[in-house]
């Protein structure tokens, strides 16, 4: 008759050390011939993190008979250094419809006539408003690729990342201040194999705007944005009496916040 496969703890199992914290899970399996069955039943039969320890390299001893010692040491995983990661960057920024210009340049009329004033506001249309144009706007744009340990980074820190999205720093961060870069998602995953089922590997987005103070916009002076918040434009219109048509005006610059500020040090990466 053939002999029942086993895998289960030895009475000497779970040797463990304090300062620094290690445990030894010790096991007896088998039988099999074939030391790659042993090794891959061994390392879906144990756990990645116990006792808030990370398995660390495993030990094999073949006793004969197919029967074989397996020995699961615990430790406390090494600090990852944050200040290694691969990055990739993107330059060619972003467009948004400005319907206002940073200063009025000119305007030309046919002989005899005048240009109606509209002093700034850009493609201003019969009925006084502006509806602007699409311009390119400076943008840094980068992704970071880091390796964790599962035990710290499973199914909650994913949704630790959910939480986070589309939300920008309260603190400066890879040395952009507050509210200059927007955290726009991640995506990871983490293989079973022998050689990497303790470790994740996770891409982080981000992407950065200028602070901008002092900007003068027709009349109005000291026009300031930090980061990502929002300006636009209000005008009113009017007659223009020489122009004989209605004219745009700039009478408001407002600035507005859209994202929430977070704690970028939830990511577990590093400032």
């Amino acid at each position: 008759m053939a002999k029942q496969w086993i895998f289960k703890e030895r009475p000497d199992s779970r040797d463990f050390t304090l300062s620094p914290d290690a445990i030894t899970l010790k096991y007896v399996g088998g039988p099999t011939a074939d030391e790659l069955y042993i090794r891959a039943y061994a390392i879906q039969a144990t756990p990645v993190v116990y006792d808030n320890l990370y398995r660390q390299s495993m030990s094999f001893k073949s006793l004969g008979a197919g029967m074989w010692n397996v020995d699961v040491p615990y430790g406390a995983w090494p600090e990852p250094d944050q200040n290694v990661y691969r990055i990739r960057y993107d330059t060619t920024g972003g467009t948004i419809n400005k319907t206002q210009a940073i200063s009025h340049v000119a305007s030309y009329a046919p002989s005899g006539k005048t240009a109606p004033a509209h002093n700034g506001a850009i493609n201003v249309a019969s009925d006084g408003r502006a509806e602007g144009t699409d311009v390119g706007i400076p943008s840094f744009k980068w992704s970071e690729e880091h390796t964790l340990p599962v035990g710290v980074c499973g199914w909650g820190y994913s949704q630790v990342l959910k939480a986070l999205t589309y939300h920008v720093n309260q603190s400066t961060f890879r040395g952009f201040p507050q509210g200059q870069v927007l955290f726009t998602g991640a995506t990871g995953a983490y293989s079973s194999d022998a050689e990497s089922d303790t470790e994740t590997q996770i891409s982080f987005n981000f992407e950065q705007q200028d602070t901008i103070t002092g900007v003068t916009f027709d009349s109005i002076t000291g026009v300031t944005k930090v980061g990502w918040e929002y300006l636009w434009f209000e005008h009113s219109q009017a007659d223009d009496a020489t122009a004989k048509r209605l004219k745009s005006t700039l009478i408001a610059v407002h600035r507005e916040k859209l994202y929430d500020l977070a704690d970028f040090s939830l990511l577990q990466i590093g400032s």
